[in-house]
């Protein structure tokens, strides 16, 4: 996580193709063969987008005839077209623009960020030798104008290929080599400013090269006329307290090579340069001159990627190495020149001293950061940026015949877990198991949840229409089971009996009960051993993770394979960066008038989820930002007595209570105002109460109280009152006790998000 978010000005990756790398289409003969050719089990995706709108402009494969169509673009009439199998060439899909899109092609149907443009689910594909193409489609013409930042190929559910472009290498390609058929241009898209304060960075000069520093983190090596040019609105005056960040692999110690600088010449503030094999770190006081610290014993960093870390106040200047103190120097109180006129220029000293180095994280805070969020900042710029599937895979039934046998015969000491959403609400007998042995879950003739055990079952709360829900079936090995719905006991059977022969069926009780919905993944235990893990595939089965078995519809009717965006099946997630969102795609959401920015900022309103999880064993967990520590403040609330509410008190200190004033308990340690923090509280069914702040335990006692259910669940109020001011953002709420080493990785994951 990066210290200080709140007070980042300034943020440059300068990391490769993850920073802006594109291939380019000219549009005119451009093309790159994947080599892969086509069925139906194939998912094209590419990332990037148009450079101009007009006519025919595409990305697939040659076809053979007319069942074997495989391709996506712009159409005739500048909107969005697409083609699969015998569905002949759909026109119209929605006005074409310039904007950067995901585009994926599949048998489900083609999709743009994400969103079903046009179903393919009742056409069919006849395999094709025509392989599958960027920058064209269709026939030999049809180019398309396009930066693509990369493309993938799965095949019968394996990632086949894998391109995004590179200055130093023209592919990184998964099984395969792409066949460049003309030139591609590879170049480099304008340097992003990544703090959230604007896109200030200009790359200069010659086109840079990437390479690799010993901690995987890309960086951009500059050559002797080439720099960045931070033309940034915010200034970072190091008199009223600043904190600059230069990540540099050291080639060569010579004089002339500069790395960072702000201003030029004895306007600088700041300079962090090589002269005479001396490493330096100068400002330029008011009176007195230059201010140095030259670095002795330097010889250990060449080839090493080293972070520079200064820290400026109007008396003195600090450097901190690789997270380390190394020295500081006094100018007297005399302040720094400063004018916030001229930009910084990482590279070179504005249009001198070019370093001909690497380069990587360039940042600068407009407040001095403390020795621990220096240790903090160093661990971040060495961590390579991570990669999150946005989607998952589903299995889709539409009820009108398809099942599929698990193989396994259920009995008083099996165990079921599935993960599943259903197409309507209140669906009515649609059912997941066997009638013999009597073993099975899913929805009973009036849309309420039921499960069976023996010669038992019952009814439980409605099902609502897409909402992903994960039923399980815990059997005690002699006579008696629990059903649990999202990790919470809804009802419990004693004294039964299981006899029968037939298996536990996926969309179907034996063969009736049809389900209409969908299945993310099922896992079976027998005697505690875990006997199936089924995932979906890309072409409408389940593939076991345990016994490596594909698993295919036993009945009629069809399944297909569908892409949802990416759920946590344990969790609910609000997220507030983009506007009110639940990424588990559980909850309804209501927004009561929070400003939308980089979370949501809340000062009288709230953010209301009217369908909200019981909660009895709990993690909740918010990054929070308070404008003040005054009075009670809510950042998460039930919205009936004896339920969950967590709040900042007493200074800063996070309180769990079970009503408006029934503390449970509160943290040892306080937040600071004005500072982002992620603040985490288990609650176990023992009553075990543990506080963290930024991912470090802040508390531990044993209080049990018993919880009610709540119908609503508030963020930033109590239903109106005790409100919070300031920024919550990514609320996230388990039926679980998270661990400390959990806490530790949600905190660190919070990079991905700010």
């Amino acid at each position: 996580m990066i210290p200080q978010k709140n007070n980042l000005k300034a943020y440059y990756k300068l990391n490769g193709a993850k920073g802006g790398i594109i291939a380019r289409g000219d549009g005119d003969s451009t093309f790159i063969n994947t080599g892969i050719s086509v069925d139906d089990t194939v998912i094209f995706e590419v990332r990037g987008k148009y450079n101009e709108i007009s006519d025919d402009q595409r990305h697939g494969s040659l076809y053979e005839n007319a069942n074997n169509r495989f391709y996506f673009g712009i159409d005739s009439g500048e909107e969005w077209n697409v083609s699969w199998g015998n569905s002949g060439h759909i026109y119209g899909l929605g006005i074409s623009d310039l904007s950067v899109h995901t585009f994926r092609l599949e048998a489900s149907g083609f999709y743009i960020d994400e969103s079903l443009i046009h179903d393919f689910s009742s056409n069919t594909f006849q395999a094709t030798s025509q392989t599958i193409r960027i920058f064209t489609g269709l026939n030999s013409s049809n180019f398309s104008n396009f930066d693509l930042m990369y493309a993938k190929i799965w095949k019968s559910g394996e990632l086949v290929y894998h391109y995004e472009p590179s200055i130093s290498t023209d592919t990184n390609i998964v099984n395969g080599d792409a066949i460049i058929e003309t030139d591609v241009e590879i170049t480099r898209r304008d340097v992003k400013d990544f703090s959230g304060n604007g896109n200030h960075g200009t790359d200069r000069g010659a086109t840079p090269v990437y390479i690799e520093s010993q901690y995987g983190v890309q960086m951009q090596e500059f050559g002797n006329t080439t720099d960045v040019l931070c033309n940034g609105t915010e200034t970072c005056d190091p008199n009223n307290g600043a904190t600059y960040a230069i990540q540099v692999r050291v080639d060569e110690i010579v004089a002339g090579r500069t790395w960072f600088a702000k201003n030029s010449s004895s306007e600088s503030s700041l300079v962090l340069d090589s002269s005479s094999g001396v490493i330096r770190v100068f400002g330029y006081a008011v009176s007195g001159g230059p201010k140095i610290i030259n670095l002795n014993n330097t010889d250990d960093m060449i080839g090493q990627t080293v972070n520079f870390i200064i820290t400026m106040s109007i008396d003195d200047l600090s450097l901190y190495i690789n997270g380390e103190y190394y020295d500081s120097i006094d100018n007297g109180g005399a302040g720094w020149k400063f004018n916030d006129t001229i930009p910084y220029t990482i590279g070179s000293r504005y249009t001198s001293g070019h370093s001909g180095e690497p380069e990587g994280n360039v940042l600068i805070y407009d407040t001095i950061l403390t020795p621990t969020e220096i240790k903090q900042l160093n661990t971040f710029m060495n961590t390579p940026p991570k990669e999150v599937d946005p989607t998952a895979l589903v299995v889709d039934s539409d009820g009108t015949g398809s099942y599929i046998s698990t193989g396994i015969v259920p009995s008083v000491d099996t165990d079921v877990e599935l993960v599943i959403s259903y197409n309507t609400d209140d669906p009515a007998d649609e059912r997941n198991g066997t009638a013999s042995p009597y073993y099975w879950m899913g929805a009973s003739g009036n849309g309420a949840f039921q499960y069976g055990f023996g010669t038992a079952y019952t009814s439980l709360e409605q099902v609502v229409k897409d909402r992903i829900y994960t039923l399980a079936i815990r059997a005690d090995g002699i006579d008696s089971c629990d059903f649990l719905l999202d990790g919470e006991i809804l009802g419990s059977r004693s004294g039964k009996t299981l006899s029968g022969s037939r298996t536990f069926n996926l969309f179907a009780r034996d063969s009736t009960n049809l389900v209409n919905g969908k299945i993310h993944q099922c896992k079976i235990w027998q005697s505690g051993v875990l006997v199936r893990d089924m995932v979906p595939t890309t072409d409408g089965r389940f593939y076991d993770q345990v016994n490596g078995t594909y698993y295919s519809n036993d009945g009629t009717g069809t399944l297909v394979t569908k892409r949802i965006p990416y759920y946590d099946v344990n969790s609910l997630e609000f997220s507030t960066r983009d506007g009110v969102k639940d990424l588990s795609n559980k909850y309804t959401l209501t927004n009561n008038n929070a400003i939308i920015g980089n979370g949501m900022v809340f000062d009288g309103s709230s953010i209301i989820s009217t369908n909200a999880p019981n909660k009895s064993v709990f993690t909740i967990a918010s990054t929070i930002n308070p404008n003040d520590l005054v009075g009670s403040q809510t950042v998460i609330a039930y919205n009936l007595t004896s339920t969950p509410q967590v709040r900042l008190e007493d200074g800063g200190k996070i309180k769990l209570l079970s009503s408006s004033t029934a503390a449970v308990g509160k943290s040892v340690s306080s937040i600071i105002a004005e500072r982002l923090s992620r603040i985490v509280v288990t609650y176990s069914s023992e009553g075990e109460l543990v506080f963290y702040i930024n991912g470090v335990e802040s508390g531990r006692s044993i209080n049990l109280v018993t919880f009610a259910s709540g119908d609503a669940m508030f963020i930033g109020s109590r239903n109106g009152i005790e409100t919070f001011t300031g920024l919550i953002d990514n609320v996230e709420v388990y039926s679980e006790v998270k661990s400390a080493d959990w806490v530790k990785q949600d905190y660190e994951k919070e990079v991905k998000y700010w």
